[in-house]
């Protein structure tokens, strides 16, 4: 006992010199630490045959290293598979038997003939085949409107001075609505430029079913069917486009009515002014709007002489009437046949007679009604129109059934 007690003596007095030669032969050092991009760039060493890596030393045998020995082994000794292909190629072929048994289950049957006309009798079907069918046709009359030149003033053209003022290009008719009418109207919308729409009287030798009178919309690009249809029970005169709203169409009537059309609703009139004695009670042969974006008003006349202005909001009532007589002892009446105001004016306006007069009113001031009186046609002024700009302000031109045309 007293030997082995003098050896762990011996052992721990070692072991303190021991650990106090080290605290002496190594003192602490301050190391810097600097990354180094080769540790993620340099590519894996190369291996022996044997799986070691050059210059590498085997690792140190441990659990963890034994467990991932043998992980190795089992997945070199399975055969190898493509998991993931497998799967996608199940998942394919579910979804392509889905697929097809979905077809066949949605495949049309074959429809008998009764059955067929029954479908191509709803209202469904008729608007969508209208519809499509409309599109189509208009995307093919393109091609063959685009050799039509620009007279609008704003292309430069080169107009050979030899040649024939006016040339004829294109003809619009239709069957159904525009067959055996008398033309009344023609105006080009001020929103598109490929749009007109034109007023049709009653048809001769008309039918039960036939409209008294209609208004078609035209497109350029399709000559044997109208954009848009509308019919009224009496003969449309004279018809104009809203200057504001691309979907509604002034239009007067050869009972005396003043009525409007709405595209988005239906094919007859949606506002109509009533027979009464404070509005026409002859036929309305000329219109137009006048007024801003925000406050507009719709000026009429009649063939009796009868200048209406109303509201284009409400047609119940004009707010205005003014009964245009000559200043003569006659004090006959002013036979209105069309009507014209220059741009920007509210107050004054022409108008063109059945006997031949061309006249400027005025509809507010110190002298209501005929101002003044042209002479230069012998028959019934069809059509008055102002000159927007090139002209002087007070240009007007005007063309007659005597086949005459006047500048004034």
């Amino acid at each position: 006992q007293v030997a082995a007690t003098q050896v762990a003596a011996d052992r721990a007095l070692h072991f303190q010199q021991e650990l106090g030669v080290a605290r002496e032969s190594m003192p602490p050092q301050r190391v810097r630490m600097q990354y180094d991009r080769a540790v993620q760039t340099d590519a894996v060493a190369a291996t022996d045959p044997s799986g070691q890596a050059d210059g590498e030393q085997e690792a140190p045998i441990t659990s963890s290293n034994i467990l991932l020995k043998l992980c190795s082994k089992m997945n070199s000794d399975a055969p190898k598979q493509d998991v993931s292909v497998k799967a996608v190629a199940g998942v394919w072929k579910s979804a392509g038997k889905q697929k097809a048994r979905f077809q066949d289950e949605l495949r049309a049957k074959q429809l008998s003939l009764e059955e067929r006309e029954k479908v191509e009798q709803t209202k469904e079907f008729r608007d969508f085949f209208d519809r499509t069918t409309l599109m189509i046709e208009r995307a093919l009359g393109k091609q063959t409107t685009e050799d039509i030149p620009d007279l609008t003033g704003d292309a430069d053209l080169d107009i050979d001075a030899a040649a024939e003022p006016l040339r004829f290009i294109e003809e619009y008719s239709e069957v159904r609505w525009a067959s055996r009418r008398t033309v009344t109207d023609v105006r080009f919308s001020p929103h598109q430029g490929d749009m007109f729409l034109a007023s049709y009287g009653q048809r001769a030798n008309p039918s039960l079913a036939d409209p008294e009178g209609c208004l078609l919309v035209w497109n350029l690009a399709m000559r044997n069917r109208p954009e848009l249809a509308f019919t009224c029970s009496s003969g449309v005169l004279t018809a104009n486009f809203h200057c504001n709203e691309p979907a509604l169409f002034f239009g007067g009537t050869y009972a005396g009515g003043v009525v409007l059309w709405d595209a988005r609703v239906k094919s007859e009139p949606v506002l109509r002014s009533p027979a009464s004695g404070s509005s026409h009670t002859h036929p309305v042969q000329a219109l137009q709007q006048v007024g801003t974006r925000n406050s507009s008003n719709l000026i009429t006349a009649s063939n009796d002489g009868r200048l209406c202005k109303w509201s284009t909001a409400m047609l119940g009532a004009p707010q205005e009437c003014i009964d245009l007589r000559y200043d003569s002892k006659s004090r006959r009446e002013l036979a209105v046949m069309s009507l014209c105001f220059p741009e920007g004016e509210l107050n004054t306006l022409y108008v063109g007679a059945e006997d031949g007069a061309f006249c400027q009113v005025h509809i507010h001031g110190a002298k209501v009604g005929i101002t003044e009186i042209f002479d230069g046609h012998e028959g019934p002024v069809t059509g008055v129109h102002m000159h927007p700009s090139s002209l002087p302000a007070d240009s007007q031109f005007s063309s007659a059934a005597d086949t005459t045309k006047d500048l004034a």
